[in-house]
């Protein structure tokens, strides 16, 4: 769905919720509703707006929104997606485990300074994501790895993962990042690329997987 289209259906205390960090609280007290939907709208088409919001939150709000992205239609039914959610958490777990003893980088030292970052409240600050950055580029980390590698067990044990999933969605909602339509999730047709890019996913999961597999036993023999 077109994300005009959806959130022309919100109420005023809804747009007001998720425009409050795309437009400054006195401005958007004198804009007409129409003209707040556009900088709603404008926000999240905007890539470096998405990564801000995705790139280093922490779990399981990659799994929130992978598995909405790869669903028919960008949209998921709310019935049973927290077990969904955290199902999914526990199959990136397990690959975490898995990938963390590939020989062609170091990811055991990734995740030891990511988990390392999120130790003190659960939140990555600028200095600290610049950081991460250089370590990413420096151990051949690509984006897609790391959105896995962030589930290593090592980190997930910071939170409970089931309480957690509450904060992440909500703040989802609260963005725009993540919608509804009646009794579903959705991301809007033009939010999809941009977190695509965020996430390294241009392609999709089977594809991925499979393309992931002939590397690393490329890399192994």
């Amino acid at each position: 769905m077109i994300l005009e289209k959806i959130v022309e259906k919100y109420d005023n205390a809804l747009l007001d919720q998720i425009s409050a960090d795309k437009i400054d609280e006195a401005i958007s007290l004198r804009l007409p509703q129409s003209v707040i939907i556009q900088e709603i709208v404008s926000a999240l088409s905007s890539q470096s707006y998405i990564s801000g919001k995705l790139l280093y939150a922490k779990p399981p709000t990659f799994a929130i929104v992978n598995l909405v992205l790869q669903s028919n239609g960008f949209a998921i039914e709310a019935a049973d997606f927290q077990q969904k959610v955290l199902q999914y958490v526990r199959e990136l777990s397990r690959t975490a485990s898995q990938n963390s003893k590939r020989p062609d980088h170091n990811p055991q030292l990734y995740i030891k300074i990511l988990r390392k970052a999120y130790e003190n409240d659960g939140l990555i600050d600028k200095n600290e994501a610049q950081i991460l950055e250089l370590v990413k580029s420096e151990l051949g980390i690509w984006d897609r790895e790391h959105f896995v590698y962030m589930h290593d067990e090592s980190i997930l044990d910071l939170w409970n993962i089931e309480n957690e999933y509450y904060t992440a969605r909500n703040r989802l909602l609260a963005t725009g990042i993540l919608l509804t339509h009646e009794d579903k999730y959705l991301i809007a047709e033009e939010v999809a690329p941009q977190i695509r890019k965020v996430f390294g996913i241009e392609i999709m999961d089977d594809a991925y997987r499979r393309l992931l597999t002939r590397l690393v036993r490329k890399n192994w023999r």
